[in-house]
């Protein structure tokens, strides 16, 4: 056992992953929809370095946050640099302090209703508006204000299609992030059963969803 002393610095720091799991029903993660039972944690602490016995000994110290991702979100981190803000992550403790549960999101069938509805009323109300102009228009017929109200109904016909189809792509990517991360978090569960199950004889691991041929 080392028996130097301590030196410490403010810029001295230790980095741990760990995989851990929770019970059955399972936790909400930021920035997934889904509930996950297994789970990586990264903590970061304080450190102190000690040279002794021809060797560096690096110590933990004061833990300053612990953060949780997905099998997913730690895919994505580990192989996904230099994008943006970097990937959501939920915070578990802030200098020693709980941070709280994440809340359940928003339906994303309802949401992603409740967004196309407001685009068609937007759309309506624009035309509605346009409409207007035009039947005053009518009564008072300049070339200029007609001119106009070809322009803006033009514009606003050509938009309707653009906004419906991004609207369709947002949901289709949104469906395609849920599979991926459950896919991720059921491949993850079957991992934990074959490392739990290896002494038992005559075990065979579960296949991954890609080994089975199925869609998810």
């Amino acid at each position: 056992m080392p028996f130097g002393p301590k030196t410490n610095h403010p810029t001295f720091g230790m980095i741990g992953a760990s995989r851990v799991t929770c019970g059955p029903g399972g936790l909400y993660a930021f920035g997934s929809r889904i509930k996950h039972s297994a789970f990586i944690d990264i903590t970061i602490r304080r450190a102190s370095h000690k040279r002794d016995l021809n060797q560096d000994w690096f110590y933990g110290e004061d833990e300053l946050v612990r953060v949780r991702l997905t099998e997913a979100q730690w895919a994505t981190f580990v192989s996904s640099l230099n994008v943006g803000f970097g990937v959501p992550c939920t915070l578990c403790d802030v200098m020693r302090e709980r941070q709280g549960e994440v809340p359940k999101p928003e339906d994303s069938i309802a949401q992603a209703k409740n967004e196309a509805r407001k685009n068609a009323e937007d759309t309506m109300d624009l035309l509605s508006h346009i409409l207007q102009r035009l039947e005053y228009a009518i009564q008072n017929p300049k070339k200029r204000e007609l001119s106009e109200l070809a322009r803006d109904l033009k514009i606003a016909i050509g938009n309707y299609p653009a906004n419906h189809a991004y609207l369709y792509s947002s949901f289709e990517k949104h469906v395609e992030n849920v599979v991926t991360d459950a896919k991720a978090s059921v491949e993850a569960h079957y991992m934990a059963v074959a490392t739990r199950a290896q002494l038992v004889e005559g075990y065979a691991p579960p296949k991954m969803i890609e080994e089975t041929g199925e869609k998810a």
